[in-house]
């Protein structure tokens, strides 16, 4: 299992929809973290998240800095 794991400033607070069946939450929020240059802007990205995990960040992320695992993968063999 892989796992990634950022610092990141919360730009906006997570907004929840669900898939077109109306069961499935996801959670969608604008997050930036700094750059490896000093001279360079920092970087932004969307970060989705579903099931309980969405629900997880609906309840638990407020717009500052926090740590999100941002990726957990499963190795199929």
């Amino acid at each position: 299992m892989n796992h990634c794991m950022l610092e990141v400033l919360v730009k906006k607070a997570p907004t929840v929809r669900f898939t077109q069946d109306n069961k499935t939450p996801l959670a969608e929020l604008e997050v930036e973290f700094d750059s490896l240059r000093a001279d360079d802007p920092p970087c932004a990205i969307k970060v989705v998240g579903w099931g309980k995990l969405a629900e997880e960040l609906q309840n638990t992320v407020p717009v500052s800095y926090t740590h999100l695992r941002a990726h957990e993968t499963r190795e199929e063999r």
